[in-house]
C-alpha cells in the first residue's frame, strides 16, 4: 500500500495535476478578491453586498488564497513529489556522470550515427593524435587510441539536480518574506525627523507575523522636484541618517537600509498655515501636508472649520478668473473654501508671504515646504528567492546549451587495413549532434589518412 502511494504521489502525471491545480488556484486569486488588498472598508462593502458568496469563499480560504489551506496542501504535496523525482533521479544522474567504460559499441537504433574510417597500414601510426583532436572538438578523451571513448560537458546531468534544488530555495525564500514581509505607506516632509514609529504609518500597515518593524532612523534634509525646459520630471529627496551618511533617493532609485526600501510614490506641498485673530494672536498653525498637485483637490481642518484647498504653482489672474501659468512654483497660492458645519463662511485666495482676513481670523502663508509618501516595504528570504531563480536560470542554460555529449571508437584490424568506427549520442538536440558527429568523423579522417 506504502509502495503504491509513494509509486503515485511521485508520477509523472501526479506533477502535472498539481501544477494544473496550483495555476487554477492562481488565476482565482485574480477574479476572487482579496482580503489584504482591499480596505477594511471595501471589504465589508463587498461581504454586505454578496453576504452568501463571501461566507462560501471565506470558508473555502480563497479570500485568502495564495495562504489557504488548500494552496499550502497542493504546495507541500508538491514539494513531496519533487523531493521524491529528485530522489529517483540521484541515481541516474551517478550513472551519467561517472566516468565512461571504453570499448563499448552502441546499437545503431539509439546512435545519433556510426562512420567508418578505413586506414592504411602505414596511417595506424597516426591513431596516437586521436586524444589531441577530440580535445580540439571540446571532448575529453577516456581509453586508448585503439579503443576509447570521448565525452563533451560530462557533468551536464547534475543540472537536472540544481534544477530542483532551485525549487526548495524558491520556496524557503517566499516562505521567510511571506512571514515577514512588513508594508506601509507614510508621509514626511522636509525637516521631519523618522525614527521608526508605528503610529507615523497610514491605518493598517501589513505587520510581520515573524520579526521587526523597519528600524530605520532618518532626517528628511531636503525635497527638489526636478525640472528640465518648465517640466517636472522627477523628484530628488536627500535623507541624513543616524551616522550622518547623506542617501539621495530618487523615483527609481529607492533607500535601502535593515532590508528595508523606502521607494518615492507621491509628493506634495507642506505650507506654513498661521491662523490668528484680528488683534494678531496665534490661535493655530501647522504645516499642513496637502496633496494638490497636478490639479487635485484637499482639505483639512483647524479651530473647526473646514479649508478645502486649491493649489496654482504660477498664480495668475486672467479675465477675472484664478488659474496657473505652469506647474513650476514660481508664484504659489493657494485658494481655500472655508465651512463651519457645513455652513459656507469665505473664499479666499493667498500667495505666499502674505495674509488673507475672513470673519474674526487671519490667515498667514510665510512658508511652503515639499512632502513626499513612501511606500515601505520590509522583508527577508528575497535573497534565497533571488538565489533560487538564478540556480534555476543558470542549470537550464547549462542542462539545455551545455548538453551532454559521447562518441566511443574501437579500431578493428585487418589483413591489409585498419578500420576505425565511430558512433555517439547526445541526450537533446540530435540532427545537431549527427552534424556534429559528421564534422568530427570528415576531420578524423582528413587529420589521420593525410600523407
Amino acid at each position: 500500500m506504502i509502495d503504491r502511494m509513494l509509486k503515485l504521489v511521485s508520477s509523472i502525471r501526479f506533477t502535472l495535476f498539481l501544477i494544473i491545480a496550483l495555476s487554477l488556484l492562481f488565476l482565482l486569486g485574480l477574479w476572487i478578491p482579496q482580503k489584504a488588498l482591499l480596505t477594511r472598508g471595501l471589504y465589508a462593502a463587498w461581504k454586505a453586498g454578496s453576504p452568501a458568496l463571501v461566507s462560501v469563499l471565506e470558508a473555502m480560504g480563497f479570500t485568502n488564497i495564495y495562504t489557504s489551506p488548500i494552496t499550502l496542501s497542493l504546495w507541500v504535496l508538491f514539494f513531496i513529489n519533487l523531493s521524491l523525482v529528485m530522489g529517483k533521479r540521484i541515481p541516474a544522474v551517478r550513472r551519467k556522470v561517472a566516468l565512461p567504460e571504453t570499448g563499448r559499441e552502441y546499437p545503431l537504433t539509439t546512435a545519433a550515427s556510426a562512420h567508418t574510417i578505413t586506414l592504411e597500414r602505414a596511417q595506424e601510426k597516426q591513431l596516437h593524435r586521436l586524444p589531441l583532436l577530440f580535445r580540439k572538438a571540446g571532448y575529453r578523451f577516456y581509453g586508448t587510441p585503439k579503443q576509447f571513448s570521448a565525452v563533451k560537458n560530462r557533468l551536464s546531468p547534475i543540472a537536472t539536480l540544481f534544477f530542483h534544488l532551485s525549487f526548495f530555495l524558491m520556496l524557503l525564500g517566499g516562505v521567510i518574506s511571506m512571514y515577514t514581509r512588513f508594508s506601509g505607506t507614510i508621509d514626511l516632509a522636509e525637516g521631519e525627523v523618522f525614527q521608526g514609529e508605528r503610529e507615523r504609518y497610514h491605518a493598517s500597515p501589513r505587520l510581520p507575523k515573524i520579526g521587526s518593524l523597519p528600524e530605520a532612523r532618518f532626517l528628511v534634509k531636503n525635497i527638489q522636484p526636478i525640472v528640465e525646459q518648465d517640466t517636472p520630471t522627477g523628484i530628488a529627496v536627500t535623507l541624513v541618517d543616524q551616522e550622518q551618511k547623506t542617501h539621495t533617493v530618487e523615483v527609481n532609485r529607492p533607500y535601502k537600509t535593515d532590508h528595508t526600501l523606502f521607494v518615492l510614490r507621491n509628493l506634495g506641498v507642506a505650507p506654513l498655515l498661521i491662523l490668528q485673530d484680528t488683534d494678531g494672536r496665534e490661535l493655530d498653525g501647522a504645516y499642513v501636508k496637502l496633496n494638490v498637485l497636478m490639479g487635485n483637490k484637499d482639505a483639512f481642518t483647524m479651530q473647526g472649520m473646514q479649508f478645502t484647498t486649491d493649489f496654482f504653482p504660477d498664480y495668475v489672474v486672467r479675465d477675472g478668473s484664478e488659474g496657473t501659468r505652469s506647474e513650476i512654483m514660481r508664484n504659489p497660492a493657494f485658494r481655500f473654501h472655508i465651512e463651519k458645519d457645513r455652513t459656507f463662511i469665505a473664499r479666499r485666495t493667498v500667495l505666499l508671504g502674505r495674509s488673507v482676513e475672513f470673519g474674526k481670523y487671519r490667515l498667514r502663508f510665510p512658508e511652503m515646504r515639499y512632502w513626499v509618501r513612501f511606500y515601505v516595504v520590509k522583508e527577508r528570504g528575497l535573497g534565497i528567492l533571488y538565489a533560487g531563480f538564478g540556480i534555476a536560470t543558470a542549470a537550464l542554460i547549462w542542462r539545455l546549451l551545455f548538453y551532454r555529449r559521447e562518441i566511443i571508437g574501437f579500431v578493428q584490424p585487418r589483413e591489409r587495413t585498419a578500420v576505425l568506427r565511430i558512433a555517439g549520442r547526445a541526450e537533446f538536440y540530435k540532427a545537431l549532434f549527427q552534424d556534429e558527429l559528421e564534422r568530427i568523423a570528415r576531420t578524423l579522417e582528413r587529420e589521420l589518412t593525410a600523407s
